[in-house]
């Protein structure tokens, strides 16, 4: 994702910066803020699981996967 993608040196120590970011589309994620909220959440999480920074789009399989983990 750019600039985020390199270190940052700050007296002799390297710092990486990594961003995961969910995201959702109205109407197909949801048709209240709360929905797609939840949804993002899901997505937000699906990129985090990835490897350095990430952008991810909700996915209906993906919700059902999760709300299956939850459940069982």
């Amino acid at each position: 994702m750019g600039a985020l993608d390199n270190a940052i040196s700050t007296d002799s120590h390297q710092h990486q910066i990594g961003v995961a970011i969910g995201g959702t589309l109205l109407p197909d994620d949801g048709s209240s803020c709360e929905a797609l909220l939840h949804n993002a959440d899901v997505a937000m999480y699906r990129a985090k699981a990835r490897a350095g920074s990430a952008l991810e789009f909700f996915d209906a399989s993906i919700g059902e996967t999760r709300h299956a983990r939850e459940a069982g």
